[in-house]
């Protein structure tokens, strides 16, 4: 991946980053947790869906989930 590619990437991913707090933001009227629980129903069907059009593998499917795991656990610790 050149350079600039990268950068393309990275402000398409802060963009989106952006747009998904605004649009969270904009859930100010459900509680924390069922916007989590919808969430995870969102990225579940997410993943599902890269798998099934071989976007990803399984295994990058468990990598992705772990570190997603690892980072919120670890970030409860920051106390």
């Amino acid at each position: 991946m050149s350079m600039s590619d990268f950068e393309s990437v990275e402000r398409q991913f802060e963009e989106c980053v952006d747009e998904l707090g605004g649009a969270i933001a904009a859930l100010e009227s459900f509680s924390d947790t069922v916007i989590a629980y919808a969430l995870r129903a969102h990225l579940g069907a997410l993943l599902s869906a890269l798998l099934e059009c071989n976007v990803c593998t399984r295994e990058a499917v468990r990598e992705f989930v772990s570190t997603l795991e690892h980072e919120v656990l670890e970030a409860g610790t920051d106390e």
